[in-house]
């Protein structure tokens, strides 16, 4: 309830070529107000940070049986990490 719900987007670049087009993840949407909304930058694997308000944030996407996106793991920190929890895909 912290945060709200989390958008995850992928958004093509407006120029054509060898551009790829980037992940953004949008939290803290609320009614009539405009979220917090910041790439995701690939680690490795299913690993992605993004840094929001001075804060570091990685991102852990969880796969079910078939390998789609079935949620995602937040963890935070400065120094030293920790886990702020887990979303599943509605």
């Amino acid at each position: 309830e912290l945060f709200g719900d989390f958008y995850v987007t992928y958004e093509k670049p407006a120029k054509k070529g060898g551009e790829k087009g980037k992940l953004f993840i949008e939290f803290g949407k609320k009614k009539g107000q405009s979220g917090f909304k910041n790439e995701l930058k690939h680690i490795s694997g299913n690993k992605y940070e993004f840094r929001c308000d001075g804060w570091g944030f990685g991102v852990i996407f969880t796969q079910d049986g078939s390998g789609a996106v079935s949620g995602l793991n937040l963890k935070f920190g400065c120094g030293e990490e920790a886990y702020f929890g887990g979303w599943t895909k509605e």
